[in-house]
């Protein structure tokens, strides 16, 4: 009959462990030891040792595997939240838009510069137009950035224990400025004599509420319109003309205005230039003592 093992556990932990959870102990002829780690567990070392002792007068070939130690590195829970931010208006840029801090925690504390240091995650780069601040947490974005979704991959880590580290995003939406295109009309122009700057389609837009003009739109003809032949229209400048010798009546067109940061953001408006005809002056005339025998040229 065999006798019975008789095993000894003692826990040396260095630090104690914040649960209400033991550590669980299980052994069988050679010591195992599970350390059972709390929900909310903070750095520090763990040691444990489990000792087997053979009973008195049993047969034992060696003892040098009599004792098992196991030692645990616990480290604090990180929570990396991805954060966002959107509506950000790309023309004028903003500061501070999103903070990589935010909803972070290091052991259910606020994760701050204080417990915590942020990285920009191996192998990945700051989207152009966004800039990342590793010692705030803090993004912004540059005035003139494009439409878009831009994401920065951010590594935060546990200063205590640096290399107890969780990633995370932040997604930043860039939007395009507001656009307002407005109806353009010019009336009681010469068509005999003509007009080389009847109108100007800049007039009257605005773009991200400033007026618009070369530096922040572009000017075309828009699809599915034409300009009529007894009209010029200089994109580059805005201007329409009419044209010598333009017979009178109404001329239109229809014309679209773009975001020059955001070429695909437009709008359309009608140009409109009303052409008069000449003015005549009719005089009556007469003439008088003609010699009606001889007559007269």
């Amino acid at each position: 009959m065999t006798s019975p093992v008789k095993i000894v556990a003692s826990d040396k932990s260095r630090h104690r462990l914040p649960t209400r959870r033991a550590a669980t102990l299980s052994a069988s002829i050679l010591p195992l030891l599970a350390l059972t780690i709390p929900s909310v567990a903070y750095g520090q070392t763990a040691s444990n040792t489990a000792t087997v002792t053979m009973p008195s007068g049993s047969f034992e070939t060696s003892s040098a595997n009599n004792n098992a130690s196991d030692i645990d590195q616990i480290y604090g829970i990180i929570v990396a939240t991805n954060d966002s931010a959107s509506g950000i208006n790309g023309a004028t840029g903003a500061t501070a838009v999103a903070n990589a801090f935010t909803s972070d925690t290091i052991n259910g504390v606020a994760a701050s510069a204080t417990n915590a240091t942020l990285t920009l995650k191996t192998g990945t780069t700051v989207p152009t137009g966004l800039t990342f601040n590793t010692a705030t947490g803090s993004v912004d974005v540059a005035a003139g950035t494009p439409v878009g979704s831009y994401v920065v991959n951010y590594t935060i880590c546990e200063t205590l224990n640096p290399t107890n580290c969780k990633d995370a995003t932040i997604t930043v939406d860039v939007v395009a400025s507001s656009l307002t295109a407005t109806p353009d009309s010019a009336t009681g122009i010469n068509g005999a004599t003509g007009n080389t700057t009847a109108l100007n389609l800049f007039g009257g837009d605005l773009v991200n509420g400033a007026a618009a003009s070369a530096s922040n739109a572009t000017l075309s003809i828009a699809t599915g319109s034409t300009l009529p032949s007894a009209l010029t229209f200089n994109p580059a400048t805005g201007v329409v003309g009419v044209k010598p010798g333009t017979p009178a009546g109404t001329y239109s067109f229809t014309y679209q205005i773009c975001e020059t940061l955001n070429p695909t953001n437009c709008k359309t408006a009608l140009a409109s230039i009303t052409v008069d005809p000449s003015v005549i002056v009719a005089t009556n005339d007469s003439a008088s003592g003609i010699n009606g025998a001889t007559g007269a040229t």
